[in-house]
C-alpha cells in the first residue's frame, strides 16, 4: 500500500452460523509523518442481494441473446430514436441479403419505403408513451438487390431495469409468399366471382329460354290439337261427301239400267268407296299424316270382293305390315288396287277355266304384298287366273280402269311397271321411299 491510496474489492466472509456471504470493502491506510504505515482503516459492507440481482441480470441477458440467435423470425434492436440498429440476428441478415456488418451501418428508416417509414416512426412513438396499438403491421422494406418485400412487423421494448426501456426491439417476418398467395387468392376469388355472375347470369337467360320454350310448346301444342280437329272433320267430311256420292249413284233413273250401266255404277262406287275408305281409316286411327297400308288394303280388299259376289270359292292375301305411306302416295295405291282387284273378279276367273284341254280345279287366289328395301317400295298384286292376251301392252290398253292404273302408277307414284303372266296375271310397281308428290297430283287422283 501507499500512502494517499486505498483498495476496494470483494470478499467472501463465512459467519459464525457457518453460513457464507459477500462483502465489498474498502480499505484505506494511514501513515505517520516519517511515512511509516500504522494502521489500515477498511469499511466493508454485505451485498448479497446486489449479487443476485446481477447474476439474475446476466442469465436473464444470456436467454435473451440465445432467443434472437435461434429464432426464426428477424430481430433486431434499436436506439429509441431508430437512427442506428444496436443488434441484428442471422435471420435478418438472410432475409435482406446484407452481412451483419453493412446493416449495422444503415440507418433502419433507409430500408422501407416512404409511406412505411413514416408509419414505423409513428408507432414506435406510440409504443414508447405506452400508447396500445395493433400488432403486427405490414410494411414494405428494400433487399440488397433492390427487390421489395412484405413484412409484418412488432414494435417492443427492452430494459435492463424497471426504469426507462434502453433501446427498441423489433420482431420481423418475410410475408412476401403469403402476400403473393393471398393476391393469388384474391384473383382466382374475383374471377370466381365473375364466373358465378356469367353462370347466375346463363342460367337466368336459360330459364327465360325455358320458360319461352315451354310457352311455345304450350302454343303449339294448342295449334296442333287445334289441326287435328280440323284435320279430323276434314276427313269426315270428304267421307261423308264421297258416301253421298255413293248414294246418289244408287238412286233409281240416275244411271243407266242396262248391265253396262250397271257395272259402271258399281266401278263408280268402288272407286268412291276407295277414296272414302282412306278418309275413315286416318279419321279412326287419328294418326293424320300416315296410312297404316296393312290395315287399309285389307279393309279395301274385303270391301271390292264383297261388293262382287262370285259363287266360286275365292282366297285373298294382303300382307303390307309395317308399312305406313303419306296420304299423298296412299290414294293412288288405293285407287290402284281397286282397279286391279276389281280386273281380276271379273275376268281373270270364268266358271270354268281350262289349261291344255282340262279342266282347272285349284282355288282363285288374289295376293297383294308391299314391302321395302333400303330406298324402294315394291308392290305387288297378282291372281292366279287365265291371264292377259299375248302381246298385251298397258300403254296400248283402251280399258278405263288400266288407263287408270297406268296414269297413277307412272305420274303420281313415278313408279316403273312390270307385268309377268307365266302364273296368271302378276303387276309389279317399284318406286323410290324418298318419292315426293305434288298437291296438284293429289287432286288428279282425287
Amino acid at each position: 500500500l501507499k500512502k494517499g491510496s486505498n483498495w476496494t474489492g470483494r470478499y467472501t466472509v463465512r459467519h459464525r452460523d457457518g453460513h457464507e456471504f459477500p462483502v465489498h470493502a474498502n480499505d484505506a491506510p494511514v501513515f505517520d509523518d516519517e511515512g511509516k504505515l500504522i494502521a489500515i482503516i477498511g469499511a466493508s459492507h454485505d451485498i448479497s442481494e446486489q449479487t443476485l440481482i446481477e447474476d439474475a441480470l446476466r442469465e436473464s441477458e444470456e436467454k435473451y441473446r440465445n432467443l434472437v440467435k435461434y429464432a426464426p423470425a428477424a430481430i433486431y434492436e434499436m436506439d429509441l430514436k431508430g437512427t442506428k440498429f444496436l443488434s441484428v440476428n442471422e435471420v435478418m441478415c438472410n432475409i435482406l441479403g446484407y452481412t451483419r456488418e453493412e446493416l449495422l451501418s444503415i440507418i433502419p428508416g433507409d430500408l422501407l419505403d416512404p409511406e412505411s417509414r413514416s408509419l414505423f416512426k409513428e408507432r414506435i412513438r406510440k409504443k414508447l408513451a405506452g400508447e396500445e396499438i395493433k400488432e403486427p403491421v405490414e410494411y414494405r422494406i428494400r433487399r440488397k438487390d433492390g427487390e421489395w418485400i412484405n413484412t409484418a412487423i412488432s414494435v417492443g421494448s427492452f430494459t435492463y431495469s424497471n426504469e426507462n426501456p434502453s433501446r427498441v426491439v423489433v420482431i420481423g417476418h418475410d410475408i412476401t409468399d403469403r402476400k403473393r398467395m393471398e393476391e393469388e387468392l384474391r384473383r382466382k376469388h374475383d374471377d370466381l366471382n365473375a364466373a358465378y355472375e356469367e353462370i347466375t347470369s346463363t342460367q337466368e337467360e336459360l330459364c327465360r329460354k325455358v320458360e319461352e320454350l315451354t310457352n311455345r310448346e304450350k302454343q303449339l301444342n294448342e295449334a296442333l290439337a287445334e289441326k287435328e280437329v280440323l284435320l279430323s272433320e276434314i276427313h269426315h267430311r270428304v267421307k261423308n261427301n264421297l258416301a253421298a256420292f255413293i248414294s246418289l249413284l244408287s238412286l233409281e233413273g240416275s244411271y243407266d239400267v242396262s248391265p253396262a250401266g250397271q257395272m259402271l255404277k258399281k266401278d263408280l262406287q268402288n272407286r268412291a268407296r276407295t277414296m272414302a275408305l282412306i278418309h275413315e281409316t286416318l279419321y279412326r286411327t287419328r294418326k293424320f299424316s300416315d296410312v297404316d297400308m296393312d290395315v287399309y288394303l285389307t279393309t279395301l280388299v274385303e270391301q271390292i270382293v264383297n261388293s262382287y259376289r262370285t259363287d266360286r270359292p275365292l282366297s285373298t292375301s294382303v300382307e303390307a305390315k309395317g308399312v305406313t305411306l303419306d296420304l299423298v302416295r296412299a290414294t293412288p295405291i288405293g285407287l290402284i288396287v281397286n282397279e286391279l282387284v276389281t280386273n281380276s273378279l271379273k275376268y281373270a276367273f270364268p266358271q270354268k277355266v281350262t289349261l291344255a284341254g282340262t279342266e282347272r280345279e285349284e282355288p282363285c287366289t288374289i295376293s297383294i304384298r308391299i314391302s321395302a328395301d333400303d330406298e324402294n317400295y315394291l308392290m305387288k298384286v297378282s291372281d292366279n287366273g287365265v291371264g292377259l292376251p299375248a302381246g298385251w301392252d298397258i300403254q296400248e290398253t283402251q280399258t278405263l280402269g288400266l288407263k287408270l292404273v297406268n296414269f297413277l302408277a307412272r305420274h303420281q307414284l313415278r313408279a316403273k311397271i312390270e307385268i309377268n303372266t307365266d302364273k296368271g296375271t302378276e303387276f309389279v310397281f317399284r318406286f323410290r321411299k324418298s318419292s315426293k308428290m305434288d298437291t296438284k297430283d293429289y287432286t288428279l287422283a282425287s
